[in-house]
């Protein structure tokens, strides 16, 4: 199961799809019964946003590493793409409190016990986005410093497991770094019901013209 980052789900929740992926070593098929499971209580919302899978990358680049490291073993994939949850910061909401949201992380934990079978669950994010690109001034050490601050602060939610800690992190600052895997995450930890996890790395990316993005890796056994 690979959450990824919806960046042109504008408005919506949430997308799913039915299509195969193409990858350079080969095709991974989407496990529709999966897949059909989870649409089946969200109606016309489950596929209103499919389109953007065309043209996203975040599901894709997990599936470069997957097929790699399984090598010839068959994948079955469920993509799930997540908007941000802007919208639901500025409604005074909670993600708990979003009827779609809600629906999909319920059934999604249904069928996996229902199916059965070792299923990995994948958040594939970035961390926080500053600087010209995104319209702020070139980053300095003081302004990179607080960004780490406030990663490392919602990643040791996440670490523990807590969505919603992880949540209430990045809100508190209103994501005022642009984390694009605010939602991802939080269907992450909501869906796979990890425990404590472990943080593998983490490092700032910058380009440049000084704009800086933040990535981290970690694993839930």
């Amino acid at each position: 199961i690979v959450y990824g980052v919806g960046h042109q789900l504008w408005g919506d929740t949430l997308a799913l799809t039915r299509k195969a992926f193409e990858t350079p070593f080969g095709p991974v098929a989407c496990d529709t019964e999966f897949v059909d499971a989870l649409a089946a209580p969200l109606g016309d919302i489950a596929y209103h946003g499919e389109l953007v899978h065309r043209d996203e990358h975040s599901i894709e680049f997990q599936l470069l590493y997957l097929k790699r490291w399984l090598g010839e073993r068959p994948i079955r994939l469920v993509p799930i793409l997540l908007g941000g949850f802007h919208a639901i910061l500025e409604s005074g909401r909670t993600p708990a409190e979003v009827a779609p949201l809600e629906a999909l992380l319920g059934t999604l934990r249904e069928t996996e016990a229902r199916l059965g079978g070792p299923t990995l669950h994948v958040a594939g994010i970035d961390l926080s986005h500053v600087g010209p690109r995104f319209g702020d001034p070139t980053p300095d050490p003081r302004i990179l410093s607080e960004v780490e601050l406030k990663d490392r602060a919602a990643l040791e939610a996440a670490l523990r497991g807590e969505a919603q800690g992880w949540y209430d992190t990045i809100a508190s600052h209103a994501d005022s770094t642009r984390v694009c895997g605010w939602g991802a995450t939080y269907a992450m930890l909501r869906g796979a019901v990890p425990g404590p996890g472990r943080l593998l790395h983490y490092e700032a990316s910058s380009e440049e013209d000084g704009t800086v993005v933040t990535v981290a890796a970690a694993v839930w056994p």
